[in-house]
This record gives structure tokens, sequence and C-alpha cells, in this order.
């Protein structure tokens, strides 16, 4: 990473990777432990397996977690393509200047998503570069769960 940063530079490698929606992908297999994981970091009851069922698969898969833990996910995602060497950009002027997520379906236990991110909008202003960062989240049979925007803002000087 760099200590000083040129502006040109970043908006041409930003320009140059803009809209290419094959370069960042995760991928996540919603299990039990992680949901509970999440929920018991979020202050609420952690999702229980039946006492029946050991491997949680059975009375629990299907069920919905938190949509937190999508967006953390999806968080994932954009966390790949900030840090991409591609861009090399300067992470001592970055500053994530909004979020914005739109939820399409449930996440449940069980769930295997993939979530796709790219670079949308790129804004040049007075005093930083302002960037979005796109993720689209989408369910193994194909229905998208959930879509967002973060708003990247790497200041000048």
């Amino acid at each position: 990473m760099t200590e000083t940063w040129d502006r040109a530079a970043v908006l041409a490698r930003l320009a140059a990777l803009q809209r290419r929606q094959e370069l960042w992908r995760t991928h996540d297999v919603i299990t039990l432990a992680s949901a509970s994981g999440h929920a018991r970091l979020s202050g609420v009851p952690p999702i229980r397996a039946d006492k029946a069922d050991p491997g949680g698969e059975g009375p629990v898969a299907g069920q919905e977690v938190l949509p937190s833990l999508a967006a953390a996910l999806t968080m994932r995602a954009v966390l790949g393509v900030l840090h991409d060497h591609r861009l090399d950009l300067p992470f001592d002027h970055n500053v994530h200047a909004a979020q914005s997520l739109a939820w399409h379906a449930a996440v449940t236990v069980g769930a295997s998503i993939e979530t796709r991110a790219w670079i949308g909008r790129i804004r040049e202003a007075t005093r930083a570069v302002f960037f979005d960062v796109e993720t689209e989240s989408v369910t193994e049979d194909g229905r998208t769960c959930l879509r967002g925007t973060s708003t990247q803002a790497l200041r000048h000087g």
C-alpha cells in the first residue's frame, strides 16, 4: 500500500476495473454454528438444534437467520475489493462514507450464498474521490437475497 497517493493514478486503476463482476466473489454456507455464533454476538438467543439432531441439520435447516449475518458476508466481499493489490488504495486516506442494503429474500440456515462485488460509480470531488462497491448475494437456487452499495471516500491531502 502507498504512503502517498496519486489521485489520477487511483482514478485510472478504479476505472480500469470498474463493473468487472467476475473479479471479486465470495462463497459462504450458512451453518448452524455460524448463525448461532452471529446471534450470540448480536445479543439475541442463538438458534438451537433439536437435541435429537446433534448435527443441527434437521429442524433448523431452512430457519431464517439474522439479516445482519448476510450484511457481514457482504462486507467480506467489499473488503476483497478494497484490499485488491491491483487497486493499491491508500488506506490511510480511505473512509467508509455510506452503506445501503436491500434485502430481497430471507437468508436461512443451510443456504449456500455467493456474493459478487464490483466497482460501480466513481466520482471526483474537491476534497475526495468517491467510489461505490456494489454487491449482490445470490443463493444456490438463483434467488437474490441481498443487494448493497458501499460508498468509499479517498480523502485528498
